[in-house]
């Protein structure tokens, strides 16, 4: 299989039903972590320091846009859902450039495997890969590349190189600072890591397939689909520089709500997790439910109601994921 890999071509280009670029980043060894005689800001989970193998594997250039989200939530919901989800769908400046916000693990593992029904890519022919969120450490390696630095471009500090609130929690005045999400690239190449890879310091923070644990990272451990609490990794633009460092870990505790309007995700295309099709545990494919409930009811207060239990959420994808964790049969 490795033979067969390094055969892979450096790049791809998606261009329909939209445009997407991934980059690949190739089988080897690459430092994870942190050293606090380099790093003074690294934190006990980022310890030890430590080398992990991966596997050759591509990973977006970009994360996953407002735009590019658009023409998922369209493709997977009936005309009538589709003309009251679009009265919200308003992108702001950038024409549907800045990346996707309000995800959640559900949702955007959703978007991965309608790109695989889609076989989007032609993905069976590259030796049976499948797109899928990244693991914490694919997410780091192609960050930082393999020496352990602490930014993709290096180990200082530069607020033109990504969009961060500045180096410390107090630069709210920083005025090279846009105080909200940006198009995503616009930091780019300055800000990109070894494997030009864009914003993965600051913007939006990303998820993650991997469960939150104690270093040191081993390939046969499995932490992908786990379950709670996912790893979600990168600064947003109003967090300091210490959490845009590629190292930085932290969970995503509402994993499956909608209430972080600074996470979002990006997609990689590698080699599928054993475990990835065995997860019974795990509500996806929920564009079912959409099909068997094209509408749903709503209370005074404008919640979607469960059509089998008449529970309240704030949003139809919640009312879906529900559905599917707890009335599929």
């Amino acid at each position: 299989m490795a033979d067969k890999l390094t055969l892979l071509p450096k790049t791809i280009r998606l261009d329909t039903p939209f445009s997407l670029d991934l980059i690949l980043i190739p089988a080897g060894e690459f430092l994870m972590g942190s050293d606090k005689t380099i790093d003074e800001e690294a934190s006990d989970d980022e310890l030890p320091q430590h080398k992990v193998q991966l596997p050759d594997y591509y990973i977006a250039k970009y994360p996953v846009t407002e735009a590019q989200w658009t023409v998922f939530t369209k493709a997977v919901m009936s005309e009538e859902r589709w003309a009251v989800y679009a009265k919200e769908r308003v992108f702001e400046k950038g024409e549907g450039t800045r990346p996707q916000k309000f995800m959640n693990w559900y949702d955007a593992t959703e978007f991965c495997d309608w790109m695989n029904d889609q076989d989007l890519i032609g993905l069976r022919k590259l030796s049976g890969f499948v797109v899928r969120l990244p693991t914490e450490v694919e997410w780091e390696k192609a960050g930082r590349g393999t020496d352990g630095r602490i930014y993709p471009w290096g180990n200082e500090f530069d607020m033109n190189k990504c969009n961060t609130r500045g180096k410390t929690v107090f630069d709210t005045m920083n005025k090279s600072n846009p105080h909200d999400t940006t198009p995503v690239g616009k930091y780019s190449p300055q800000g990109d890591s070894p494997y030009g890879i864009a914003d993965m310091c600051g913007n939006v923070c990303e998820l993650t397939n991997s469960k939150m644990e104690i270093y040191p990272y081993t390939n046969d451990e499995h932490r992908e689909h786990k379950g709670y609490p996912f790893v979600v990794r990168g600064g947003t633009w109003d967090e300091p520089a210490s959490y845009a460092r590629c190292a930085y870990r932290r969970t995503y505790t509402d994993f499956y709500d909608h209430g972080n309007g600074s996470c979002g995700f990006r997609v990689v295309v590698g080699l599928p997790d054993a475990k990835y099709k065995s997860d019974k545990t795990a509500p996806r494919h929920y564009s079912r439910w959409m099909k068997k409930y094209p509408s749903l009811g709503k209370d005074e207060r404008g919640n979607s109601l469960c059509p089998e239990c008449s529970l309240p959420f704030k949003s139809d994808f919640d009312a879906y994921t529900h559905i599917e964790k707890w009335h599929s049969k």
